[in-house]
């Protein structure tokens, strides 16, 4: 029964692992096809163009995506009729409050006269990229983190990637439709899943709501949310407003490359997430000792020689994958941003486990408290160290964040304390 388990997990975390190395291979494929074809300025705005509407939907969704990933996998405890109310508010509401975020872009655009046509596609991707991410998060809770990686995740860049170089579009504009397109594909594979495995759910003749408590539960994932979207948009929020549009291209491009540190956390949290929250709400606690240090070890273990394979090579990795426009500029930030997403990747399953043992205020809190508290950094020096200065604002922030998460979670899973649901 156990070599069973061991085996279910085991398979699950490979096709997993798949699905998350696609993905991020084919956004940096999307990335490498627009810094060839566009000129800096250009890709400037097309990255902004793709990237803003993630910013908006973790905001926008109010929280509601790490609820749906907690909740859905205690199913069995809901009563058929709030099940239906659950899966109906999960739905209505992150798609209200990103409508409302797609009307102030819409209005953003026509204020502001040029670029208007770009803020109409920025709005109607937002409005896909909601839909799609609250569908993934549906099969994650389910036990298709595979499905829902390569249907959200994997698609629209591969999509986009092939049909930018195929067609090759002279506007910004036609090559966000195209990546808009792709996450239309992904809404049409995932949406017939989800029904299939939550019809009876969908078909029950009377739906219970407990909005408040779900809303109140939502509003602390989304502070911390909030501030982890910000933390890791800093470069749109601080350089797109405050230094050259180069500079944003080349803090990307290096973001890009450091960024392949964290696909073994995302793949472990996409495959332990539904088990952990299952643990806790069956009071498993050695289930969740032995998932919280197998995590750790996993990623200390994948980690640490690609961060140093990154810090050895960091121009000639830029340069072969951008080109040499970027290979001076970028691969300066690269050892800053290794070092950062270290800490992050480190960070992630403590942070994840507040989120699905009731610790969301502990979640929240930190995340706002610590953005307060970098945020100034990065603003007082762009003008000085350009992108260098955002760099060194996200080290300082996710190296506080995984003190923070680290300390909390050792002490609820040796302690006990992760019973207490007042958390």
């Amino acid at each position: 029964m156990k070599e069973l388990f061991l085996l279910t997990r085991l398979i699950a975390l490979i096709k997993t692992a798949v699905s998350v190395v696609s993905g991020r291979f084919f956004s940096i494929a999307l990335l490498i096809v627009a810094t060839r074809h566009f000129s800096v300025v250009e890709n400037a705005s097309f990255i902004f163009a793709i990237t803003f509407p993630q910013l908006a939907i973790q905001l926008g969704t109010l929280g509601w995506l790490s609820l749906i990933r907690r909740e859905l996998p205690r199913r069995s405890e809901f009563p058929p009729e709030l099940f239906k109310g659950f899966m109906l508010r999960s739905f209505q509401m992150p798609m209200l409050a990103t409508a409302c975020i797609a009307v102030v872009i819409l209005g953003a655009g026509a204020v502001m006269g040029t670029g208007g046509y770009l803020y109409i596609c920025i709005a109607a991707l937002t409005l896909c990229y909601a839909l799609v991410f609250i569908l993934r998060e549906y099969l994650l809770a389910l036990g298709f983190p595979a499905t829902g990686v390569l249907a959200a995740e994997t698609l629209p860049f591969a999509f986009a990637s092939a049909t930018i170089w195929l067609f090759q579009p002279s506007r910004v504009e036609t090559a966000v439709l195209l990546f808009m397109l792709g996450n239309i594909l992904s809404i049409a594979i995932q949406a017939p899943k989800v029904f299939i495995h939550l019809r009876h759910g969908f078909l029950e003749r009377k739906a219970k709501y407990e909005t408040r408590s779900w809303s109140r539960v939502a509003g602390f994932a989304l502070l911390g949310f909030g501030g982890r979207t910000i933390l890791d948009r800093l470069d749109i929020i601080i350089l797109s407003p405050l230094a050259p549009a180069a500079e944003l291209a080349y803090y990307n491009s290096a973001q890009r490359v450091g960024g392949l540190l964290v696909l073994v956390p995302v793949v472990l949290l996409h495959v332990f997430s539904p088990h952990v929250s299952s643990a806790f709400a069956t009071g498993n606690i050695a289930q969740l000792r032995r998932d919280m240090v197998l995590q750790t070890f996993l990623i200390a273990a994948c980690l640490l020689p690609l961060a140093a394979f990154l810090i050895i090579f960091p121009e000639q990795i830029i340069g072969f994958l951008f080109g040499t426009a970027y290979q001076e500029a970028s691969s300066g930030l690269l050892g800053l941003i290794v070092f950062s997403q270290v800490m992050f990747a480190f960070s992630l399953p403590w942070s994840n486990l507040m989120l699905m043992t009731d610790g969301e205020r502990i979640y929240g809190y930190a995340h706002i408290a610590v953005t307060i508290l970098v945020l100034p950094i990065a603003v007082a020096f762009v003008d000085s160290l350009g992108a260098i200065a955002v760099a060194l604002a996200a080290s300082v922030a996710n190296s506080l964040l995984f003190a923070i998460f680290a300390s909390f979670g050792v002490k609820r899973i040796v302690s006990g304390g992760v019973h207490d649901h007042s958390t």
